[in-house]
């Protein structure tokens, strides 16, 4: 496995940086699980964020050399999926304001460490295309979802997550307790971002030259874990998008996946474990005043639903509570509501199960390409 090298620029905490001069972005080699027949590139590009640490929040994109319109002279346009990673949850238990982001806390202890620095969501970015160590023993990345998709045809996009706040905040509308974090956390400003990167030229006053055509028509929400609320999180947004007064979805989605999630947030109630009573404290930051339901897959709109959603998950998954998901199903096998839907339930001791399956991460791309007649018996309801 390769540890990646990065960019580094000085960069002001907390701000937006919307109008971003125009600098080359490191790649290397994607290095799948099985032979994709050409070379495919990982790459770096500016998200136009800042972390907590005040380093540049960044997406990656991973794309066959054949298709780089850069070097290029005929391309053509390929359907993309934007995977939103695991693992976006942390809070820093009595943060000292001299230092907000050291000290005890949610994941201080682990591995890891600590969450809301830039270099563990890079790091985080890499375990999760295969190509740097697991640090977790239950939750297991080997690279299988990006090998599968790759093998599809899809281009993929990454944004990084370095604020901890389950993709759920954007500073300046849907705020965390910047009383109790002493730091804004913006990880659905990123999910934003990254579609907006994706469908339009981002930022509107010095666009980010992507290197592929994107089929806008045939872009893929991919959340994993609690990237699965980032894909529910962009569903949910209404916006006046013409000036005549109507809301308007700005995000659309030509399918959803979500391994792994817990959609109903309402399960981390006070006086339960002692584990769930940390995570408890921490929604609290993220919700201050309230409303967990808020950006659950059960309550995008029904007009915005994706016809093509995937959910699957373990039973034997100790990281998603009892009855967490129960509703989200119950919309997924609701033929008049998602016409092609598809649950699939594993029994095995694990967190994420399409990132060290390759047969099902397969199944997860033929699904999305193909809708249920990909999906192989063996993975099939």
């Amino acid at each position: 496995m390769r540890a990646p090298g990065f960019l580094a620029l000085a960069l002001v905490a907390g701000c937006w940086r919307i109008d971003l001069e125009q600098m080359e972005a490191e790649r290397l080699p994607f290095e799948p699980l099985a032979e994709l027949g050409e070379t495919w590139w990982v790459e770096s590009f500016d998200l136009g964020l800042s972390c907590p640490d005040g380093e540049p929040a960044q997406f990656y994109m991973i794309y066959p050399d054949s298709q780089d319109q850069r070097e290029q002279e005929f391309t053509e346009p390929m359907p993309l999926a934007i995977i939103f990673h695991s693992g976006a949850f942390d809070y820093i238990y009595d943060p000292d304001p001299t230092a907000p982001l050291e000290g005890p806390g949610l994941h201080a202890a682990d591995p890891g460490g600590t969450r809301l620095f830039t270099p563990w969501a890079q790091r985080h970015a890499f375990t999760t295309f295969g190509m740097y160590p697991n640090l977790d023993d239950v939750e297991i990345h080997d690279g299988t979802l990006t090998t599968a998709l790759a093998e599809r045809g899809f281009a993929m996009m990454l944004p990084l997550n370095c604020w901890g706040d389950m993709w759920h905040n954007r500073s300046g509308a849907v705020e965390n307790d910047y009383g109790a974090d002493l730091f804004y956390r913006d990880g659905r400003t990123a999910a934003e971002f990254a579609y907006y990167h994706a469908t339009s030229d981002f930022p509107p006053s010095n666009p980010i030259e992507l290197p592929i055509e994107i089929h806008t028509d045939q872009i893929f929400l991919v959340g994993l874990g609690e990237g699965g609320r980032a894909a529910s999180e962009l569903l949910t947004i209404q916006r006046d998008t013409d000036g005549n007064g109507g809301l308007d979805f700005p995000i659309k989605a030509a399918g959803l996946i979500m391994d792994s999630p817990v959609s109903d947030l309402t399960v981390y109630a006070p006086g339960g474990s002692e584990a769930f009573q940390r995570y408890h404290n921490g929604l609290l930051r993220l919700f201050p005043e309230g409303g967990r339901g808020k950006g659950a897959f059960q309550n995008i709109p029904r007009r915005n639903l994706p016809q093509r959603v995937g959910l699957l998950w373990s039973t034997e998954d100790s990281r998603i509570p009892a009855g967490s998901n129960d509703a989200a199903i119950a919309l997924v096998e609701d033929e008049s509501l998602i016409a092609e839907g598809w649950v699939f339930e594993d029994n095995r001791a694990a967190h994420i199960l399409i990132n060290d399956d390759l047969d099902l991460a397969r199944a997860v791309a033929d699904f999305m390409a193909q809708g249920p007649s990909g999906i192989p018996e063996a993975f099939q309801p």
